[in-house]
């Protein structure tokens, strides 16, 4: 189903109970890697650098337990 998107409440009620996110999130995160260098060189400008996420939220973003983070 290309292109299609569903809720984790829609993939449970269809009886989805493990999804794998992870080459989903790598090509969101290509795409901003390759969207803010397409600014620096189209544009000169830094501008999307902004959006990026700081330091110290991510560093306890990875050091904090999330919810059924277990197999």
């Amino acid at each position: 189903m290309a292109g299609r998107t569903f809720s984790l409440e829609q993939l449970a009620d269809a009886g989805v109970t493990r999804i794998s996110v992870g080459s989903a999130f790598f090509r969101v995160a290509y795409g901003a890697f390759i969207n803010a260098a397409r600014q620096v060189f189209d544009d000169g400008t830094f501008d999307k650098s902004a959006e990026g996420i700081g330091f110290a939220e991510l560093e306890t973003f990875f050091q904090t337990p999330h919810k059924d983070t277990q197999p």
